[in-house]
């Protein structure tokens, strides 16, 4: 790729990401050239034009691997994931997961979760691009949180009757349900 070839495949792939909605700066447009330099740029233009024609709403701006598929005619389709997949990637990853909450990181959870992801979807033995399940399972993940299991409930109301005023009726009722994990609504609690 020549030094004309290079401003201009940078100057297009940064406007097509402010198309998808993110913002490429100068820095990251050369390590896009950098890593794509091996493609001749005429196709790279060309895979552009062609991302921004198949775009939708869900679409994601591309990798530079996946960009240098493109410009080569290489059609990797995301496949889903099978009921028997998902749901033991899901179990390995939400277990995961659940032990990353307990150590309590101070930073974001996507790098732990998509290792996790890599993990469980090697284990159950599958190759290629599952992009969008894990999209899918990202945000699965962060609206419903690990499985609310009977000891989370019980530790969670233990930490909370902690906080509590020594004595407080309030306190003493639900710390019996912490100890039990059990109470039918509308319980008394002289019973």
């Amino acid at each position: 790729m020549t030094l004309d070839e290079r401003a201009e495949f940078v100057a297009q792939l940064r406007t097509t990401a402010g198309l998808f909605g993110r913002r490429l700066d100068e820095a990251m447009g050369q390590l896009y050239a950098k890593a794509l330099d091996d493609v001749p740029c005429p196709r790279l233009l060309l895979a552009l034009e062609q991302l921004v024609r198949e775009a939708d709403r869900d679409a994601r701006f591309p990798m530079p691997r996946e960009l240098r598929d493109r410009a080569r005619g290489i059609r990797r389709h995301a496949r889903g994931l099978t009921e028997a997949e998902r749901v033991r990637i899901y179990a390995a990853v939400w277990a995961r997961m659940a032990g990353w909450e307990r150590e309590r990181h101070p930073v974001s959870a996507w790098p732990a979760f998509k290792r996790a992801w890599g993990e469980a979807v090697r284990a159950v033995g599958i190759t290629g691009d599952l992009g969008p399940a894990v999209q899918h399972a990202w945000v699965k993940w962060l609206a419903e949180g690990a499985p609310l299991t009977t000891e989370t409930k019980r530790r969670t109301l233990r930490q909370v009757g902690a906080r509590l005023r020594p004595g407080s009726p309030f306190r003493a009722a639900l710390m019996a349900v912490a100890a039990t994990g059990e109470r039918e609504p509308g319980e008394d609690d002289d019973q």
